[in-house]
This record gives structure tokens, sequence and C-alpha cells, in this order.
């Protein structure tokens, strides 16, 4: 009798140590995750800042745009807004 009891205590302990060993985990990958998602949204605003600089980088650049659409316009405009954008063709040598 002594012996199972003793037996069942221990099964009840590791079962609460398992528990609380889930929740501890659950709770750093939470934090984990909210950690991600911040510097994921840091490095979007540094992106953003960073591309709105145009003007520190590219000193003709008169309109923030980023360089996708950037690159996209300097093709539809014609070579003399081109460089206003700052974007040399090959034609351009």
């Amino acid at each position: 009798m002594k012996k199972e009891i003793i037996s069942e205590m221990n099964m009840s302990l590791i079962l609460e140590r398992i528990l609380l060993t889930q929740r501890l985990t659950s709770l750093v990958n939470m934090i984990m995750m909210m950690n991600l998602m911040i510097t994921l949204l840091l490095m979007m605003m540094m992106m953003m800042t960073w591309k709105c600089r145009c003007p520190l980088l590219y000193p003709k650049v008169e309109v923030c745009l980023f360089w996708k659409v950037k690159m996209k316009m300097a093709f539809q405009f014609p070579s003399h807004k081109r460089v206003k954008l700052g974007i040399r063709s090959n034609k351009m040598n």
C-alpha cells in the first residue's frame, strides 16, 4: 500500500513538472514571437526611413520613392529626366 501511494505521488509530481515546463516553453515561445515581430517592425521602419532619405544618398533625387518604383519610373521618362532621378542608363556614358 505504501509503495503504491509513493508511486502515485511521484507520478503526480512528474505530471506537475511536465505541465510547468510546458507552460514555461509556451511562455518562452510567445516572448520569442513577440521579439521577432518587434524586430521585423523595427526593420521595416528602418527601411522606410532609409528609403525616404533619398536626398542624402542621391542628391539629385527630389521625390522620395521606393527603389522599384524609381526604376520603373526611370524607364518611362525621357533621358533628360532620368538624370534627375539619379539613374544612369547605358545610353548616357
